[in-house]
């Protein structure tokens, strides 16, 4: 049924402390998705404080947990990793979206997913193809894709 991620005051609830200090012990990785803005950025906060290294703001690029690119670069600047994902370029975002957030935060905190794989979106394979495409076309270097496509997501995992 999941649980508040914050009391009336903004401060986070005791039980997400729990679950970060565990993070933090054990070296997970903190996936943070579909959150407010708002709530995302006190977790990410706390979860730095106390100690967990490995962060990923997911979907920076969907319309339910958008991010602008100075939000992105703040996240990035914390130590967390944009994970912008490939679900139907053109219908919930542009390509220059995309590159906005590219160059606010630059390649060493973005990594790429799919996301589809759902009825009603396309392989993953072919949106992750375009969505590689698309920066490719950009203009963006060969050695950042790379970068943004596997190295971010090795390091992060491990």
């Amino acid at each position: 049924q999941g649980i508040d991620l914050l009391d009336e005051n903004d401060k986070l609830v005791p039980k997400v402390k729990e679950v970060l200090a565990l993070m933090a012990e054990t070296d997970m990785v903190l996936g943070i998705g579909h959150q407010s803005t708002k709530e995302r950025l006190i977790v990410t906060r706390e979860a730095v404080k106390m100690g967990v290294k490995r962060i990923e703001v997911n979907h920076v690029n969907y319309p339910l947990t958008w991010l602008t690119p100075e939000q992105c670069k703040l996240f990035a600047d914390l130590g967390a990793y944009l994970g912008i994902y490939a679900i139907d370029v053109g219908r919930f975002y542009t390509i220059d979206d995309l590159m906005a957030i590219y160059q606010a935060v630059g390649p060493e905190r973005i990594v790429f997913g799919s996301d589809c794989g759902h009825i009603a979106n396309p392989h993953p394979i072919d949106s992750m193809r375009m969505l590689i495409l698309s920066f490719l076309q950009s203009g963006v270097p060969d050695d950042h894709v790379k970068l943004m496509c596997q190295t971010n997501a090795y390091n992060l995992l491990h």
